[in-house]
C-alpha cells in the first residue's frame, strides 16, 4: 500500500531548539476532538441547528452588546491608524516592526480603510442619515457584520490553532489527499479549510489558509483555489437566505445543490485560466515541492494519518504559547479587515437600496428563474 510522506510544518521552541512532547498522542487527540466539536459538530440551539462556535459568538453579542461594540470600534480604529502609519512608512522606505507590516496595503485599500474608520464612528454613535436608518444599514453593517467578524476571527484563531499546530492538519491531510489531489489539485489538508468555511465561517477558513500558507504548507495557487472556490458562504448563511426567501422547507435540497455546485465548479475552475496559471510557489516565491509518495510501506491510511498527527503534536509549541500567538494574530487580522468590510459593505448597500443597479443586473437572472418556474 502506498505510504505518504507528509511535509513537516512544526515550529521550533522558544529557545530555538526542536522540542518534543512526550505524550503526543494525548495532546493530538484532545486538541483535535475539541476543535472538531467546537467548529463542526451540529447542536440544536434556540430552534435551529448550529455549532458551538456560533453559539459562543451569538451569546457574546447579545449578553455584552456595549462592551463588544466598544471593542469592535477600538479594533477598527486601531487597524485604520496602523494602516496609515504603515502606508507612510512604506512610502519613505522606513523600518517598521513585524506586526505593522501586516497593515501594508495598496493605496485604494488604504483609502477604503480610512473611509471605514469614519463610517464606524458614525455607526457607533448612531449619526447615520435617516434614509440609512430607515433600511437598517447600521444594524446590518455594524451590529451584525462588523461585531461578528471582530469576535469570530480572534476567538476562531485560537480554536483553529488546535487543528493547525497540534496534528489536525496532518491527520486530515493524509486522509483527504486521495480525494483532494486528483479532483482539486490541492493538498489533503485543504479539506479542513473547506469544512471550516462551510460549517463554521468563511473568515475562519481563510484564517486557516493564511496560517498554513505562511508556514509553507500551501502554494500561491493552492491559496487562490481555496479562497475563491471553498471560502464562499457557510451552510448557516445558506439557511438564512433560504428562510428570507421562504424556502426553508427545501433547505436539504438547497444544501445538496450548493455542495454539488461548489465541487463541480471547483473541479473545472482549477483546470482553466486564470487559476491554472497561478504559480506553484510558496510565500517567499520559491518553488514548493509536492508531497512525496512511497510505495514501500504497508500501513493503512488511517494508521498513517494517526502517526502524522501524533508526530506533529510532539513537535508543536506549548499549548498556552500557541493559543496566545494565535489570538494576537487574529486581532491583527481582524483589525486589518474590519474597516474595509464597513466601507465596502456600506457602499454595496447604498447601491442596492438607492440605485437601480442591482435591478438591472438581475434582469437576466430573473428571466432564467421565471423560465425555471422558481
Amino acid at each position: 500500500m502506498a505510504k505518504l510522506k507528509v511535509r513537516k510544518n512544526s515550529l521550533p521552541a522558544t529557545d530555538g531548539t526542536r522540542r518534543t512532547v512526550p505524550n503526543g498522542r494525548l495532546l493530538f487527540l484532545t486538541t483535535f476532538l475539541f476543535g472538531w466539536a467546537f467548529f463542526l459538530v451540529p447542536v440544536y440551539f434556540q430552534d435551529k441547528w448550529t455549532v458551538p462556535f456560533d453559539i459562543l459568538i451569538t451569546t457574546l453579542r447579545h449578553q455584552f452588546p456595549g462592551g463588544v461594540g466598544v471593542y469592535t470600534l477600538l479594533l477598527t480604529v486601531g487597524g485604520g491608524v496602523a494602516t496609515g502609519i504603515a502606508f507612510l512608512k512604506a512610502r519613505r522606505s522606513a523600518e517598521m516592526p513585524q506586526w505593522l507590516k501586516e497593515f501594508r496595503t495598496s493605496t485604494w485599500i488604504a483609502v477604503f480603510r480610512g473611509l471605514g474608520v469614519l463610517l464606524a464612528l458614525v455607526y457607533f454613535v448612531g449619526m447615520e442619515p435617516r434614509s440609512w436608518k430607515a433600511v437598517h444599514m447600521g444594524d446590518l453593517i455594524w451590529n451584525v457584520l462588523a461585531v461578528s467578524v471582530a469576535l469570530i476571527i480572534p476567538l476562531g484563531a485560537m480554536v483553529v490553532q488546535l487543528f493547525v499546530q497540534y496534528g489536525g492538519m496532518e491527520f486530515m491531510g493524509v486522509l483527504a489527499r486521495p480525494l483532494m489531489k486528483p479532483l482539486f489539485r490541492l493538498p489533503g489538508q485543504a479539506a479542513l479549510d473547506a469544512l471550516a468555511s462551510w460549517v463554521g465561517s468563511y473568515s475562519v477558513g481563510l484564517y486557516i489558509t493564511r496560517t498554513v500558507f505562511r508556514r509553507g504548507g500551501y502554494s500561491r495557487r493552492d491559496v487562490t483555489i481555496i479562497a475563491t472556490c471553498f471560502s464562499t458562504v457557510s451552510i448557516g448563511f445558506v439557511g438564512v437566505v433560504a428562510a428570507t426567501l421562504d424556502l426553508l422547507h427545501l433547505f436539504p435540497l438547497i444544501v445538496v445543490i450548493y455542495f454539488v455546485s461548489v465541487v463541480g465548479l471547483t473541479a473545472i475552475l482549477v483546470r482553466i485560466p486564470p487559476i491554472s496559471r497561478k504559480p506553484h510557489v510558496d510565500v517567499h516565491n520559491q518553488p514548493l515541492p509536492e508531497a512525496d509518495e512511497d510505495t514501500s510501506g504497508d500501513k493503512g491510511i488511517l494508521t498513517r494519518a494517526w502517526e502524522a498527527g501524533v508526530q506533529q503534536a510532539r513537535q508543536a509549541p506549548p499549548l498556552v504559547e500557541g493559543l496566545k500567538r494565535a489570538f494576537g494574530d487574529g486581532l491583527v487580522l481582524a483589525a486589518g479587515i474590519l474597516s474595509t468590510i464597513v466601507s465596502v459593505g456600506t457602499l454595496a448597500l447604498v447601491i442596492a437600496h438607492f440605485t437601480p443597479v442591482f435591478q438591472w443586473l438581475g434582469k437576466p437572472v430573473a428571466a432564467v428563474l421565471q423560465w425555471l418556474a422558481v
